[in-house]
């Protein structure tokens, strides 16, 4: 109940900052610089934080993200095959991993 309320409150007081941050910015004709904000560009993610716009590469993104699943993916192979490997029995021919085949 306490977690709820303070979820409550927190959400309360950012919906305060961005409606002031809107009005401030309206009143005196600045489009720059929002308190919390997105805005895409084809391939470009823009995101506003605190006064600050921070752009990211979607395309970049997506390279790590396959670079990172490639490392993770090979690093869980290597160990389905030691424990394969430590087993006292040949569990081979059952086909329960995802990576075979």
């Amino acid at each position: 109940m306490v977690k709820l309320l303070f979820l409550l409150i927190f959400l309360l007081l950012l919906g305060g900052l961005m409606a002031t941050d809107y009005t401030m910015r309206e009143m005196l004709a600045i489009y720059d610089g929002k308190l919390l904000g997105y805005e895409r560009m084809e391939d470009l993610h823009g995101i506003y934080l605190m006064g600050n716009i921070y752009y990211i590469d979607g395309a970049l993104v997506r390279e790590k993200v396959s670079l990172w699943t490639s490392e993770i993916r090979e690093w869980i192979d290597k160990g389905y095959r030691w424990i394969k490997d430590k087993l006292p029995i040949n569990m081979g021919s059952l086909s329960f991993c995802i990576f075979e085949g």
